[in-house]
């Protein structure tokens, strides 16, 4: 358990920004919370806040005692902001994707490699419950060999994201969340987009593909959809896994082994029929779960979730690469 109390500074309060804020100060897991945004004004909202400190030039930091920091602005910024971080703050959890390329997030590895940085890439989903009680099935083998996993990730196209489509704002979590659960890395990838609300990026794509364990993958994801969904269905050879990251669900359909000898009934449900069961498990805030993570790996306490490294966050980019290539 942890007792300790963090300094953490968040550089950027847009959206995702105030939600790590609003969890680091709702769950009382910090010490002194910083707070720097280009944006002045942004900054005004938490002048008030009790055991928060608004700077207004980051070159004042050098002067803290900096536990972690979250950089949470546009993906643009990233680099430019972790490269001046990485000399006062041992660890840094850079919101998804890491980078804007796959080159770019190479530059992220040298870093860590050369200074001892340690980054955490913000792909949250991995401690969704729902991810999770769906990987510890997989590594329990209930679901026999794996053949194919299919992503869903749609909904409206929110006003705050103007300067990118869905390949970097959307596909980043599914293309990770596919590595983690496979345990495997993209051999090929194909896809097909269109830029139907907005000419200038793309908000509906689909792409398939082949992991290098060769389990089959698809990706189906855009801002057009009025219905916004997060799922995952696996197919294995010994049943079949759904999973709603929205609703934090999971259902596991077993392949049937009790034979249906009614006819008429067969003919609608097959000749077998196996066992449907909702699992059960702990539900919680993934990204509160997530700031667990690092404060546990900050204070050395065992943790057997896996984040994001900044490994991931380059094949992460690397994929995305080939997917706007082909967009």
């Amino acid at each position: 358990m942890i007792t300790k109390k963090f300094n953490v500074l968040i550089v950027g309060v847009g959206s995702m920004g105030r939600n790590h804020i609003k969890t680091l100060l709702g769950y009382d897991m910090i010490k002194t919370l910083y707070i720097y945004d280009s944006n002045k004004e942004s900054l005004s909202l938490f002048l008030e806040k009790m055991n928060v400190m608004v700077i207004n030039d980051l070159q004042l930091i050098m002067n803290l005692q900096l536990d972690y920091a979250v950089i949470s602005t546009p993906t643009s910024s990233h680099f430019q902001i972790a490269q001046f971080l990485q000399a006062h703050v041992p660890v840094i959890l850079v919101e998804k994707p890491l980078a804007t390329s796959g080159e770019e997030a190479r530059r992220f590895i040298d870093i860590s490699e050369n200074f001892g940085t340690i980054f955490v890439v913000g792909h949250v989903e991995r401690f969704n419950p729902s991810v999770l009680r769906a990987k510890k099935t997989l590594e329990d083998g209930e679901l026999g060999e794996v053949i194919s996993i299919h992503t869903v990730r749609q909904g409206p196209r929110p006003k705050r994201i103007r300067d990118s489509g869905v390949i970097l704002e959307l596909a980043s979590h599914d293309v990770d969340l596919v590595r983690y659960l496979c345990n495997s890395e993209y051999r090929k990838v194909e896809n097909q987009s269109k830029s139907i609300l907005n000419n200038k990026n793309e908000d509906f794509l689909v792409a398939s593909g082949l992991l290098e364990n060769d389990v089959i993958f698809t990706h189906h994801i855009n801002w057009i959809s009025p219905i916004k969904e997060r799922k995952i269905q696996i197919y294995g050879t010994l049943g079949s896994l759904e999973i709603d990251m929205l609703q934090m669900e999971v259902t596991f359909n077993a392949v049937g082994t009790h034979e249906i000898l009614f006819s008429e009934l067969s003919h609608l449900q097959g000749n077998y029929q196996g066992g449907r069961h909702n699992l059960t498990f702990e539900k919680f805030e993934p990204i509160w779960r997530e700031h667990v993570r690092i404060q546990n790996m900050i204070c050395e306490i065992e943790d057997q979730t896996i984040y994001a490294t900044v490994y991931d966050g380059f094949k992460t980019n690397e994929i995305l690469d080939k997917m706007l290539h082909e967009a």
